[in-house]
């Protein structure tokens, strides 16, 4: 017989350094609720520049929690980003973890 074990409620200790800069978890919500986001969507949402977001995806890349690929179309580059599994775990246990503290605080 097997015991079906549950996962640990989520701690403040769940927190992930990585996601948890403003525009980190907002690159990481926004590709969370796509499966691929073009680099420049992606700038226009987050309301960075373009240095600003490569920055930032750099460290969900070291991470990695973010992927991107190079796509040539009409003679330009575009590049797609999207979250890796590892990045999706991440991300989700992150938000676990922001509603664990809210829900103790209340």
């Amino acid at each position: 017989m097997t015991v079906a074990r549950r996962a640990a409620p989520a701690t403040a200790a769940d927190l992930d350094p990585v996601i948890h800069p403003t525009n980190r978890l907002r690159i990481c919500a926004l590709l969370h609720a796509a499966q691929e986001v073009e680099f420049g969507t992606l700038q226009k949402e987050i309301g960075v520049s373009a240095s600003a977001l490569s920055k930032q995806l750099s460290h969900l890349q070291d991470a990695g929690y973010v992927e991107k690929r190079r796509v040539l179309t009409d003679s330009r580059h575009h590049v797609w980003l999207k979250l890796t599994r590892g990045g999706r775990s991440a991300y989700t246990r992150h938000i676990a973890a922001l509603r664990a503290i809210l829900e103790t605080a209340g």
